[in-house]
């Protein structure tokens, strides 16, 4: 394909691209045109079959990326026209960079290609601590924090496509990380939340501003201030008399606003504690369909402030509607971010992350939203790799120029923009944690293959749960995962990183076989005395699965390797370790047991009781790690 433009930036993506696209399909002779038109509000793409000339007409550079990309996948035998509608003006993608997963520059290289080839016109980098400030040697101390040289790099990269990189941060809570430093006691409400009113949380909050000023080209940043339930609850009562958190978050606001102009940026905030604050009737939860605003409160909060609200839960297109039309009280620039779920899990929840995505677009195109963000979070450690989240960035890309589409659809583009073949094999990771009887698309989030890959062999906090459903619906676990294991072993070859993530969940499956009812085997055969099976369960179970969970850790080592930066690894490494050890006391102790040590298994004695209480395991959600693997302090 050869471009007939002679703009230099056009020629230097339409390199790049053409390098990355080459990896997925051979890039078809002929020749291109593109015209630029600033008001138009729709992609086309023209091919002329006898001429072999392709004309694109787009509005921005931005948007060439898609087009391309769909232009290499049409069958050039015959004439063609492409037209799509920019249904939002801005679709932006955020990627998590501070639950231990830093990624390495050549990975957020990747991505700023799957980016442009999908039609992603801004990227948010989530940095709680994780940029470095000369001024603060502690920030990011050991987490593999960029440099503002890196963050550069970062940028420059993404405007060469026409992407603006925004700096997403935390100027109230979300900051467990930094505050967990005696060097900014002067400034700790409590373990994540910063000090309202005390005049040294406004210089750091400047000296953060500054630094993001200097280092990227965009104008925007997002401050953060989700989720700080513990604003003027701590020390702020040690020097203030107590206020309510609705005059207290909104003279913060005002504060940080006004740091953000003395500094040239314009703000942007997630609005979930804002919307609650402002709620008369303290409704529970987020973003209550039933909150009562403050009007007159909302009225006198700073208009040129970017409000956004997410929403990674809610599966009705009209209650994003209501919430959406509150959001006009706050001022004009209301955004919407969902949310793909690969939080707080070993397995993406792919039912769940389209089940309230598609609802949250349908709606924002009806409410006229301006932006539309696709979020990544990583919570408790970034156990799920980012690359599990490009089959949803994938449908939430197409949804955005497409009023109706389907997973087919996802299915093609995936194959043209990411890897051939592999949308649809990875969304069967879905029935590792959708066991029979969870609903379809898993709305509760159940998500047996973490805890009961996790969960202590003698001290198993989710034996009960196990043991009423396997009661209960007549389902051997066991025999489901190995029947898992052999569907994952269909799956077609990939390439680079995609390798190791499909042995991995391979393998996973694997050891879910054995371990996720080795604790009532283990507890049934103690509790019979029956010495045979508990030898042959020391012997050919618990020995073989160390094994296996240790050729788990190293499949998971190297994704990691080739993702992220090493900080943070060792925290999932620990996770591997402490099971593994486990396995291997569980097999001591029933040598110790056969050779009299009454007491070396009298954790298998204790009665069981239901984690989840009245929660069935098909609704069982444990996302946290310190939860599931100990009941002792930790």
């Amino acid at each position: 394909m050869e471009l007939l433009n002679q703009e230099p930036q056009l020629r230097q993506v339409f390199t790049e691209l053409t390098d990355h696209l080459a990896t997925l399909q051979a890039i078809p002779a002929g020749q291109m045109i593109v015209d630029f038109k600033p008001d138009q509000r729709e992609l086309v793409l023209q091919w002329d079959a006898q001429r072999q000339l392709a004309r694109i007409s787009l509005p921005k550079l931005v948007y060439f990326g898609r087009l391309y990309s769909q232009l290499v996948a049409l069958d050039l035998t015959r004439d063609q026209a492409l037209r799509e509608p920019v249904l939002f003006p801005e679709v932006a993608f955020s990627l998590d960079l501070s639950r231990n997963g830093v990624m390495r520059l050549e990975t957020v290289r990747q991505f700023v290609r799957y980016l442009a080839v999908m039609g992603y016109t801004h990227l948010y980098l989530y940095m709680e601590d994780t940029y470095q400030v000369a001024t603060q040697p502690y920030q990011g101390y050991l987490r593999g924090a960029y440099s503002q040289a890196e963050l550069q790099a970062i940028d420059d990269d993404a405007a060469q496509f026409g992407i603006e990189v925004v700096p997403c941060i935390q100027t109230l809570a979300h900051l467990d990380q930094l505050l967990k430093w005696p060097a900014y006691d002067q400034v700790r409400e409590d373990q994540s939340t910063l000090l309202v009113d005390q005049p040294e949380t406004y210089q750091l909050i400047s000296q953060w501003l500054r630094q993001l000023r200097a280092t990227f080209r965009s104008r925007r940043v997002h401050l953060g201030l989700d989720e700080a339930n513990g604003v003027g609850r701590g020390q702020y009562l040690q020097h203030h008399p107590y206020q309510s958190q609705q005059k207290l978050i909104s003279q913060h606001i005002a504060k940080v606003v006004d740091l953000c102009e003395q500094a040239g940026l314009a703000p942007e905030i997630w609005s979930d504690f804002l919307y609650r604050a402002l709620d008369r009737r303290q409704a529970p939860g987020y973003y209550a369909l039933d909150a009562d605003l403050d009007e007159q409160a909302a009225a006198q909060l700073p208009k040129e402030v970017a409000y956004c609200y997410w929403d990674y839960g809610e599966a009705k297109e009209e209650n994003y509607r209501i919430r959406l039309q509150r959001h006009r009280l706050f001022g004009p620039k209301v955004h919407f971010a969902g949310g793909v779920h690969i939080f707080g899990n070993l397995v993406p929840n792919y039912g769940k992350s389209w089940q309230t995505l598609a609802p949250a677009l349908a709606a924002c195109q009806q409410e006229q939203v301006t932006q539309v963000m696709l979020t990544t979070w990583g919570d408790d450690g970034q156990e799920t790799s980012h690359w599990l989240a490009l089959p949803i960035m994938q449908l939430f890309a197409e949804r955005c120029y497409h009023e109706k589409i389907d997973f087919a659809l996802g299915a093609e583009r995936f194959s043209h923009c990411v890897q051939p073949q592999l949308f649809t094999s990875f969304l069967q990771l879905d029935q590792l944690n959708e066991v029979p009887g969870v609903l379809p698309e898993n709305y509760w989030m159940a998500n047996p293959s973490k805890y009961l890959l996790w969960q202590d062999p003698q001290v198993g906090l989710f034996d009960e749960d196990l043991r009423r459903y396997q009661a209960a619906t007549g389902v051997d676990l066991a025999a489901y995962y190995q029947q898992q294991a052999a569907q994952l072993q269909q799956w077609p070859e990939a390439q680079g990183v995609w390798t190791q993530i499909t042995a991995y969940y391979q393998r996973l499956a694997q050891v879910l076989a054995q371990k996720s009812t080795l604790g009532l085997r283990l507890r049934q055969a103690y509790l019979a005395d029956d010495r045979t099976a508990l030898v042959d369960l020391a012997t050919q179970v618990l020995s073989p699965l160390r094994s296996q969970v240790e050729k788990l850790q190293a499949l998971h080592y190297q994704i990691w390797q080739a993702t992220y930066r090493p900080f943070g690894w060792e925290v999932l490494e620990a996770r591997y370790a402490t099971l593994a050890s486990r396995l291997g006391t569980t097999a001591r102790a029933i040598y110790d047991y056969l050779a009299g040590d009454t007491q070396a298994l009298a954790a298998l004695a204790a009665p069981r009781l239901p984690y989840g209480g009245a929660t069935p395991l098909t609704e069982l959600s444990a996302p946290i790690y310190r939860k599931i693997a100990f009941t002792g302090y930790n």
